[in-house]
């Protein structure tokens, strides 16, 4: 029997492409997802992204315009810096956003999914918003982002803060498979009317926890659990991106032909993968001529695990 994956046809033993080959999901919890009633996403080359304010007080006036924006890292969402946000502007008594990026939290579905077409929804949304001279945060995926928009509008961008990600392409851990298959799952779920909230997440995070263990990223992903009183959606197309393979690009990397002179800080994690010696000491160089470093003693989730020595060093950075 024949699966199809973006175009790229599997024997039925085999559906997951081959860079997933030491992820622990098997046919039979693709099957069970019934993806071939899962249509395409529309192609849209931009999409109007949704982004909301980390304010920290209705009152507080702020002493500088130029903004500080994070962008999120893949299954994340915007919200995920809502703390952090609202203490940094409290800080630095600058305006802080969070945006959604495509694909994610309250902004529209649609493909390319690939950076230069994220980037390109975000430089559109800081030039509608005149968001110039800003601080720009991103985190993994939005790192990525964060570095192509830097290198493309640096007219945008007066500082950059690259959080646990380097400008190479490297091959995606089949964990991410492991939970976007389980995200899917959650979306298929048809939980009953009128269920409270906190028992839809508990059954939620019962379907996702066979294929993510960690108890922490559990509640990262669920994040994505847009639940009420009488019905609930997942707010990321996980079903989409399974069938299509639409994350396919996200450990890309473009060799863009430009360099970003500005202050430049790169937070990379002891305990993660991301951020090589090699990185720091040959492809950031290549690209940021004005940078620096710090290692946090932690995993890939940095803003989390460290969230006020976060804030610290980018107040200490952007003052």
């Amino acid at each position: 029997m024949l699966f199809q994956v973006s175009g790229r046809v599997f024997v039925r033993q085999n559906i997951i492409p081959a860079r997933w080959v030491h992820s622990k999901v098997t046919a039979k919890a693709v099957d069970a997802l019934k993806l071939d009633s899962v249509r395409p996403l529309p192609h849209r080359d931009t999409v109007p992204l949704v982004w909301q304010e980390f304010k920290h007080s209705k009152r507080f006036e702020y002493k500088s315009s130029k903004p500080i924006v994070f962008l999120h890292g893949l299954f994340g969402s915007s919200s995920n810096y809502r703390s952090v946000g609202r203490r940094l502007s409290n800080l630095t008594s600058r305006p802080v956003y969070g945006i959604d990026l495509r694909n994610h939290g309250d902004s529209p579905h649609a493909q390319p999914f690939a950076y230069d077409a994220l980037a390109n929804d975000v430089v559109k949304l800081m030039k509608e918003k005149n968001w110039t001279g800003a601080t720009l945060i991103g985190h993994s995926m939005g790192a990525k982002t964060a570095m192509i928009v830097a290198l493309n509008s640096p007219e945008l961008v007066s500082q950059l803060v690259v959080v646990d990600n380097a400008p190479v392409a490297a091959r995606l851990d089949a964990q991410f498979l492991n939970d976007l298959v389980g995200l899917a799952h959650v979306q298929r779920s048809q939980f009953e009317p009128n269920t409270p909230v906190s028992q839809m997440l508990s059954q939620a995070r019962t379907i996702l926890g066979p294929y993510e263990p960690d108890h922490l990223v559990q509640t990262f992903l669920l994040g994505n659990l847009k639940a009420s009183g009488t019905s609930s959606k997942l707010r990321i197309p996980a079903l989409e991106m399974l069938k299509y393979d639409i994350i396919r690009d996200m450990g890309s990397w473009q060799n863009i032909q430009a360099r970003y002179p500005g202050p430049t800080l790169i937070m990379h994690a002891k305990y993660s993968p991301f951020v090589t010696d090699t990185n720091l000491k040959v492809d950031f160089p290549r690209y940021f001529s004005n940078f620096k470093s710090k290692q946090y003693e932690c995993g890939h989730w940095i803003v989390s695990e460290r969230p006020e020595e976060f804030v610290q060093d980018v107040k200490q950075f952007i003052s």
